[in-house]
């Protein structure tokens, strides 16, 4: 497979590797740190057990991975230059604005993620 080099830059509380989570197919790329950095990895059997013993689990796990995969895949096609931007009437909004249906919830992701470092540090 030929290497193309950087692809994208990720920040704080991106997640890497959801493609192969929900595919069982091997990675389609390979993350490399640029610098020092904290990495939070949850084993693939762990996963696995809570998707499956809890359903409510896996219904919130998995739209939300859904709704990250088709997030990526949109802003990959508008860089891209593929497709016309089709925007409803009230849902208008600048291509920097995050989505008004996420917004809503982002408090609480960040909130989640920073206690999850804390409890990491110590």
């Amino acid at each position: 497979m030929r290497a193309i080099g950087e692809i994208a830059v990720l920040r704080t509380g991106e997640i890497v590797g959801e493609m192969s989570l929900v595919d069982a197919r091997p990675p389609s790329a390979t993350v490399t740190a640029a610098t020092d950095c904290c990495v939070l990895a949850v084993p693939r059997g762990t996963m696995d057990a809570k998707l499956r013993d809890d359903g409510a689990f896996a219904a919130r796990f998995y739209k939300a991975i859904a709704t990250f995969l088709a997030d990526r895949l949109r802003g990959t096609v508008h860089r891209l230059g593929y497709g016309a931007v089709v925007a409803t009437d009230e849902d208008t909004q600048a291509d920097s604005e995050l989505d008004l249906n996420v917004l809503d919830h982002v408090h609480l992701a960040g909130t989640r993620f920073d206690r999850i470092l804390k409890k990491l540090a110590g």
